[in-house]
């Protein structure tokens, strides 16, 4: 377990770092540790497992102007459950809605599915992976000059994962991309 909260929540570091402004002292280290514990599986009583439903809200700022950014993490029921040696899975659908806070307009609004990457992902990965989660990418917001995000499709329960990074320009998703930059890429 300790792997995967670990392997899973890189994206949440990034997010930690933008939130709590990297200055390591031990009341940030423990918000890290509880957000990570919030993203962990939880049985149910029908024996699918799924993860915790999250709710996040911040203020992000990219290239001078300030921005509300929502992520909302649910299971879903209706998207194909993934089977794997530790269980029965339920897929994520996360809903991301970016508000400008000068004039409070709807700059960004799309629900994210383990399907909206299908293009980059081999067949094991589009049937044995779930959507795991969506954060802020603040150091490539900064030197992109444009939203980022980042996002992790895994293997459910393991330290097999896709970091992908997606670029919102204008009100639409400008590119999806594999984060090549991450040492612990797997090799598929």
């Amino acid at each position: 377990i300790i792997f995967n909260l670990m392997k899973n929540f890189f994206l949440l570091i990034a997010s930690a770092a933008l939130i709590c402004g990297c200055s390591g002292n031990k009341s940030e280290e423990k918000s890290i540790d509880q957000l990570m514990f919030q993203l962990d599986s939880t049985a149910t009583d029908s024996g699918i497992q799924k993860m915790q439903a999250s709710n996040s809200e911040q203020q992000i700022n990219v290239n001078g102007k300030s921005y509300n950014l929502s992520v909302n993490r649910a299971p879903s029921d209706s998207l194909p459950k993934v089977k794997t040696e530790t269980g029965l899975f339920c897929d994520n659908k996360i809903a991301v809605r970016i508000i400008n806070k000068s004039n409070n307009s709807i700059i960004f609004s799309k629900t994210f599915t383990k399907r909206t990457f299908e293009e980059y992902l081999s067949d094991d990965f589009k049937n044995n992976a779930i959507l795991e989660g969506i954060v802020f990418d603040s150091e490539k917001s900064k030197s992109n000059k444009t939203i980022t995000l980042a996002a992790s499709i895994s293997f459910p329960l393991s330290d097999l994962y896709i970091p992908f990074s997606i670029k919102i320009a204008n009100g639409t998703i400008s590119s999806i991309s594999k984060d090549d930059n991450f040492d612990d890429l797997p090799q598929e």
